[in-house]
């Protein structure tokens, strides 16, 4: 049986991500995490058995962290479809543009590792799909009885793939007003296909 942990796991984590974030995979050492911790090597790799088993567990711990801020952000409805699309959205750019150095987000930025550390396609994957499932969710809500003629999986795909977009741009740079912009193009987008039917 496994010795139980002697150290503050979610605070392990926390600070794991945020050196993993801000250094890259490649930059960041095991020792690196001990120094910022005060927990030793030993037990690190004690925990995690490598480097790529602590960056999973800190990639997961951060893609949780994203599922319920979005989830929190998206509780209830507006009765709008177009309008709660562009809540969406609003949820990703305020955290995006809010991160130093404007970072991105840690689980699009591994999507470069997937052949060195596979085991993040499955978190990867499976974060995507929550995403698309809460913003689903609220449409579904917005659109009461009458959402035969809505794709809602799809529309909701579509936005999850649009704030990734967004993401990338802030990470190069590009001001929040700028990509507020895109979102309402696209909200006025879907808004006018809504009423077309």
């Amino acid at each position: 049986m496994p010795r139980p942990r002697q150290f503050d796991e979610p605070a392990l984590l926390d600070a794991a991500i945020q050196l993993f974030w801000s250094r890259g995979y490649a930059g960041t050492s095991i020792e690196d995490v001990a120094r910022a911790t005060t927990v030793g090597n030993g037990s690190i790799y004690a925990a995690y058995r490598s480097k790529n088993g602590l960056y999973v567990s800190a990639v997961t711990r951060y893609c949780q962290a994203l599922t319920q801020m979005v989830g929190t952000g998206m509780a209830g409805t507006s009765g709008d479809v177009a309008a709660s699309a562009r809540d969406y959205l609003e949820i990703i750019i305020c955290d995006c543009t809010s991160q130093p150095g404007r970072r991105g987000c840690l689980m699009l930025n591994s999507l470069t590792l997937l052949d060195q550390v596979p085991q993040l396609r499955a978190v990867i994957d499976r974060t995507t799909r929550d995403l698309q499932t809460i913003l689903e969710e609220r449409l579904l809500r917005d659109l009461g009885d009458s959402p035969a003629h809505v794709d809602v999986a799809a529309l909701s795909a579509h936005y999850v793939t649009l704030s990734q977009g967004l993401i990338q741009r802030s990470r190069l740079g590009h001001e929040p007003d700028e990509l507020r912009h895109i979102a309402d193009a696209a909200a006025r987008d879907t808004a006018l296909a809504l009423a077309r039917g």
